[in-house]
């Protein structure tokens, strides 16, 4: 069989599926667990993310487990408005994004929170120009874009999303699970304050992180431990 939905998840790569053999035949404990095991565990899971953190550009701190894509575009956004600190209280974003953020943004829509839907034309390419105008009258805002489109593949000018908001003062979003090469070099320029990416896309096993710029206040969603702050 040839495999071409890549767009939709990727094969794992066979280098992943014997390191996690490996691991899974370990004495794993609890990465919050004080005894050996645990210890163990919590070493595997902080050298994973200081590998993570090294390929992106970010600092360790800056990286956020999650238990996939569509947890950390939820937590990039809710975590964000919710935020007893936060001035960003306006969204924009198009009807052009995955779901994940789409019907995120869409319910808070229903919920009463002031929403603007950036213009986009027939390939789906998002109105720079319109969303200057938006800034300009809510610079106040957190904007969510995402890199590229997962079912028609259009590259959205992230860069320049990016400038406009530092422009304004507002924060940049950029869901980043179809392209986390642009995601790097978005996190090394500084142009961007929270992003999105998923294991299972880049030939590992299902699972999202969420970047967060050093300073960004998010507040947690899932009401529990201390896991992942």
């Amino acid at each position: 069989m040839i495999y071409l939905d890549y767009a939709a998840t990727a094969p794992v790569r066979p280098n992943i599926a014997a390191r996690i053999h490996e691991l899974t035949l370990g004495s794993l404990g609890n990465p919050s667990s004080l005894h050996r095991a645990g210890r163990r565990a919590r070493m595997v899971l902080e050298h994973a993310r200081e590998n993570i953190a090294s390929n992106l550009g970010a600092k360790v701190e800056e990286i956020i487990f999650c238990s996939g894509a569509t947890e950390a575009d939820n937590l990039a956004i809710l975590g964000t408005l919710t935020h007893g600190d936060s001035r960003h209280q306006h969204l924009i974003s198009s009807s052009m994004e995955h779901a994940a953020v789409y019907e995120t943004v869409h319910r808070q829509s229903q919920l009463g929170r002031s929403v603007s839907w950036l213009k986009v034309d027939e390939q789906g390419l998002i109105d720079l120009n319109h969303l200057s105008e938006l800034l300009r009258e809510s610079p106040a805002s957190l904007v969510s874009v995402m890199i590229v489109n997962n079912e028609v593949g259009t590259r959205q000018p992230v860069e320049e999303v990016g400038k406009l908001c530092r422009e304004h003062g507002a924060l940049f979003h950029a869901d980043g699970v179809q392209d986390p090469r642009t995601a790097k070099k978005l996190i090394e320029s500084g142009l961007v304050d929270l992003v999105a990416l998923s294991g299972h896309k880049m030939g590992g096993l299902h699972g999202g992180i969420l970047f967060v710029k050093q300073g960004i206040a998010v507040n947690p969603q899932i009401v529990g431990g201390s896991q992942e702050d």
